[in-house]
């Protein structure tokens, strides 16, 4: 009262505090997504559901900001409609052994699990279908008495892929590089996380592009521009 500022009443403070527990999660949430390192399309679909999940337990918990929790759960219905049935999306979050079937409720860890069956067989049968078509064209046709004998001819790989896929849903590990344990989880996951989920890196990737064709270096060839580019967006690996 000194400085002539009026003071929050209780109601006003009351409000500020449950706007903080609302948002504290969307913030969270927001950080992860947009993250640069560590952060693939797979996260997206856990980090919907932890946020819905943490949203839909403080809306028991206000009463005030009760609409805001309304509004931001109709909002990620709306915006994100359909994603938690999208196969891809799916199948990127369960190779990461971060989350494999633990983000998921038990009605629907059934079907991720076929789902990865489904996938795993797919990608070994192009395996297969590339190492004939690697055979077929790298060495010539054999005799007829040749193949008669053909006594070490043996499947390109007689691993049970189902096998692979329990071993690796109840694996423990959750670092990236337990997969090469688990070659044909290990290629579905180079396959379906190759993408962002935001386009955050990309947008920072492109302010630093500005700050190196600059009007004095405007000189520079495409080569050189692209090269020092890779260089300062990847200087963090000089520090290691």
């Amino acid at each position: 009262m000194a400085l002539d500022v009026v003071q929050l009443r209780d109601n006003e403070i009351t409000f500020v505090k449950e706007y903080c527990d609302v948002m504290q999660p969307v913030a969270s949430a927001l950080d992860i997504l947009q993250a640069e390192n560590k952060c693939f399309i797979g996260f997206l679909l856990p980090t919907l559901t932890s946020l819905k999940c943490k949203l839909s337990a403080v809306k028991h918990c206000v009463t005030l900001t009760l609409p805001l929790v309304d509004a931001l759960l109709d909002g990620l219905a709306t915006r994100f409609a359909g994603y938690s049935e999208r196969e891809d999306l799916i199948i990127a979050s369960v190779t990461l052994p971060q989350f494999r079937l633990r983000w998921l409720d038990d009605d629907r860890k059934g079907h991720a699990r076929t789902l990865l069956y489904q996938y795993v067989s797919s990608v070994e049968q192009q395996s297969e279908r590339e190492a004939q078509s690697c055979s077929v064209s790298g060495s010539p046709s054999p005799s007829l008495e040749d193949d008669f004998f053909s006594f070490d001819a043996q499947p390109a790989d007689t691993v049970d892929t189902r096998a692979e896929v329990d071993v690796y849903l109840t694996d423990t590990a959750r670092d990236i590089p337990s997969l090469h344990r688990f070659p044909r989880v290990k290629a579905l996951f180079l396959k379906f996380n190759t993408a962002l989920p935001s386009s955050a890196p990309v947008e920072r990737l492109f302010s630093l592009g500005g700050q190196i064709l600059t009007p004095r270096r405007n000189r520079l060839t495409p080569g050189h521009f692209e090269r020092q580019l890779l260089l300062r967006a990847n200087k963090w690996l000089l520090d290691r």
